[in-house]
């Protein structure tokens, strides 16, 4: 079965080591929270991206990093000592708090305008795609849950609360850098039932085609 995360960053972990090249690698990340009760085997998204845990300590993870990944993520440019979001994946008795996050990285994007007003953080990100964004929908950037401002034909904009830009990497973020982007996954469902649905033949166009 899949996992499931909510967007709720649970701790900023440090990378130790990261061991990559074209074809995967292993990252080694520091987060004492995250590490305990962590085993071989679970799930954690590391900005975003989920990755499966072979090796753990009592301070440190180790997870593999896969090809796919490493083509579609923004994984391959971590550094020792950087900084990164971590959520273990959500079990039975966690409160639902973001919205419904799969660790599956549907773009990088860029940060084009970071700026200020009152005590918000706005960010504006390019993207490749804004099919899937909706104003006040719901998008995951380097695995934070965020509301969606406004969407423009190749941009949309967010706003950090104050314990966002706290407690996660964003607020740090700065024009011209890089984040994963995972879109609303109920968005993604709703286009690939619409585009079924208009390939789907109704009575009507049997009937206008002599059937």
């Amino acid at each position: 079965m899949s996992c499931v995360f909510t967007g709720i960053v649970e701790n900023v972990g440090t990378v130790i080591s990261a061991r990559l090249g074209p074809h995967g690698g292993t990252i080694c990340v520091a987060s004492r929270s995250i590490a305990e009760g962590t085993r071989v085997g679970d799930s954690i998204a590391v900005n975003g991206a989920c990755l499966t845990v072979r090796e753990v300590s009592r301070e440190t993870m180790t997870m593999d990093i896969m090809p796919e990944t490493m083509r579609t993520t923004t994984l391959p440019g971590l550094k020792r000592n950087e900084a990164v979001n971590l959520e273990r994946a959500l079990n039975g008795a966690g409160r639902f708090g973001g919205h419904i996050v799969t660790g599956h990285i549907d773009a990088v994007g860029t940060v084009t305008c970071a700026r200020s007003e009152g005590n918000a953080r706005w960010l504006c990100i390019s993207l490749p795609n804004t099919k899937f964004v909706a104003r006040k929908g719901s998008i995951a950037l380097d695995g934070v849950s965020l509301t969606v401002s406004s969407v423009g034909p190749q941009s949309a904009w967010v706003s950090l609360v104050s314990h966002t830009r706290a407690h996660t990497t964003l607020g740090k973020r700065r024009a011209g850098e890089l984040v994963n982007v995972e879109y609303d996954i109920l968005a993604r469902y709703c286009e690939r039932i619409a585009a079924h649905s208009a390939n789907t033949p109704t009575i009507e166009m049997l009937e206008q085609n002599g059937f």
